[in-house]
């Protein structure tokens, strides 16, 4: 149905190839350094947005092309717009042809307010062992 459960994971292997093969204490503290990193990008790059949906909602209404089966229920014979809670090549096309946004009928999971929240919280350093 259009998505590779594995994707997240290499993704994640990949940020940490570097630190895997560290110490187990040394790559803990690489791990939460660079979570620290990815929570400060994220939460700036929402801050700074003026848009409805995320960067990657964003993108996938706008790359979409073609028609659905059922505007009124957000469904599709693909089944991405059912699966993902936003609307598929098929339904953004419709939804365009309806004179419609698309980015109305995309989930609130997917809303730049929502992705603010997410990564609002500051991660507060503690003292280790050594300190």
């Amino acid at each position: 149905y259009g998505v590779a459960y594995t994707n997240h994971v290499e993704s994640w292997n990949n940020v940490i190839l570097k630190a895997r093969d560290l110490p187990i204490h040394v790559f803990i503290k690489e791990l939460r350094r660079i979570c620290l990193e990815m929570f400060y990008t994220y939460r700036e790059e929402a801050e700074k947005s003026q848009a409805r949906l995320t960067p990657w909602a964003t993108d996938h209404c706008e790359s979409r092309k073609f028609m659905a089966d059922s505007l009124t229920y957000g469904t599709c014979s693909c089944h991405w717009w059912q699966m993902m809670s936003i609307p598929c090549e098929h339904g953004v096309r419709a939804l365009s042809l309806a004179n419609v946004d698309p980015t109305t009928r995309v989930s609130e999971y997917f809303t730049n307010d929502t992705y603010k929240v997410v990564y609002e919280p500051i991660w507060i350093p503690i003292k280790g062992i050594e300190q």
